[in-house]
């Protein structure tokens, strides 16, 4: 007989207390991060990391993330240890439709993100964002008044293990999700045909992230729509699925960012479209239709057809998101094939 006589817990208690919680998913709307699950959208209780060399886009993305969360009428903090106001003033983050909905957040060291995290936790917020976990550094280099040359070597590296080993295992059990973004070092590993850039801070970002994606490609954006193909507005490659709990890594997701304004649903929907035959055609005129032919609209050269899938997003989205596993097979294949 045991010396302690305080009642001892069966197997199935234990498990039962030690359970996650059920799978819960929020479609944001913005399309490219809710193809990341296979269509499903957030996954609520999860670890997302989000990394690439710097002026990729991680920044819009996740900021077009948490204007389609608010437009839902979920709360989002944005941790910012990167000077991110102005980019949140452009895409309308700051202003009175978006109050109470959204928070930016400016903070320098671990502690600081200590006691946000807990906030949060305990807060009725769904989404928290750290941009980026990469810029915070350790208090004591202030608070004990140690300079950079004698702060001991790979302390930062210590500190952020340690953090995303406690919060991966609280998260779980939270319905709500954190997104951490993350710089990119060369990778003099990578040999021949290997990644020639990887995440900072070593294992234990990819180790204790639930989701893993990066920004690759970095193809100019002309302003077609105003004629003036000259003028750059943006940016577009793929969002691609590293790590991924909720879906089979490697997908290649189309990706456009529009400078200051977000990510582009209707590029998204142009690939989709593209694929799915809904849109069919190439060169000077396009054949789109939603009911399989029945009923054609012609229009002319990409202008039009972005105006077209612009007027029919809504149909469009209620097609993508009724199959949207069946297209993430196919982006996780040959995605490359389809040119928008």
């Amino acid at each position: 007989m045991p010396i302690n006589k305080r009642k001892i817990p069966s197997i199935a208690e234990l498990v039962e207390g030690m359970r996650e919680l059920p799978e819960k998913y929020i479609q944001t709307g913005c399309v490219p991060f809710d193809l990341l699950s296979g269509g499903k959208g957030m996954r609520l209780g999860y670890l997302y990391q989000l990394y690439s060399s710097s002026g990729h886009g991680k920044s819009t993305l996740v900021m077009s993330v948490c204007r389609a969360l608010a437009a839902k009428g979920h709360k989002s903090i944005y941790v910012a240890s990167e000077k991110n106001d102005e980019l949140a003033e452009s895409m309308g983050l700051m202003g009175e439709k978006y109050a109470g909905f959204f928070n930016l957040l400016p903070i320098t060291t671990y502690k600081d993100l200590e006691t946000v995290t807990w906030s949060f936790f305990e807060s009725d917020y769904t989404l928290m964002v750290i941009d980026s976990i990469t810029a915070c550094f350790p208090s004591k280099l202030i608070e004990e008044d140690i300079s950079i040359e004698d702060s001991l070597p790979g302390l930062n590296a210590r500190i952020r293990g340690d953090y995303l080993r406690i919060i991966q295992g609280m998260i779980q059990k939270k319905e709500k999700t954190i997104i951490y973004l993350n710089q990119t070092r060369a990778n003099f590993d990578s040999g021949w045909g290997g990644d020639p850039e990887k995440a900072e801070g070593g294992y234990a970002n990819k180790f204790y992230c639930m989701v893993q994606a990066t920004i690759r490609g970095d193809a100019k954006v002309p302003d077609i729509v105003s004629g003036a193909d000259k003028k750059i507005v943006g940016k577009q490659g793929n969002l691609v699925s590293i790590k991924n709990r909720c879906a089979v890594p490697g997908a290649k997701i189309p990706l456009r960012i529009l400078f200051g304004k977000g990510i582009s649903n209707i590029f998204s929907l142009e690939h989709f479209a593209l694929y799915k035959g809904v849109v069919t055609g190439a060169g000077g005129w396009f054949n789109c239709s939603l009911d399989g032919g029945v009923t054609v609209d012609k229009v002319q050269g990409k202008k039009g057809r972005q105006e077209w899938v612009r007027d029919h997003q809504n149909e469009l989205l209620d097609i993508l998101y009724a199959c949207a596993s069946e297209y993430y097979e196919f982006l996780t294949s040959d995605s490359d094939s389809i040119k928008v």
